[in-house]
């Protein structure tokens, strides 16, 4: 089930992207979101292991959107 935070972070992630064309970085989404990179960093690893973003090791802004925001809160809350 996903949080409200959780919520938020993959909208602002998936306006951030259809807006600029490319992913927000880790900062930029803490900045978003008026919270803490660590914070952000854990709550991206979090949604990684449970398959709802993916990124590629090592990459600036490779993170990627697998499952869309509302469909995953949709589903998680039927």
């Amino acid at each position: 089930m996903l949080s409200k935070k959780e919520k938020e972070l993959l909208d602002y992630i998936a306006v951030f992207q259809s807006t600029k064309h490319y992913t927000p970085s880790i900062s930029e989404i803490g900045q978003g979101i008026k919270k803490h990179q660590a914070t952000v960093s854990k709550m991206v690893k979090n949604l990684e292991s449970r398959g709802i973003v993916a990124r590629q090791d090592q990459k600036y802004r490779s993170l990627r959107i697998l499952k869309h925001p509302s469909e995953v809160f949709n589903n998680d809350n039927t």
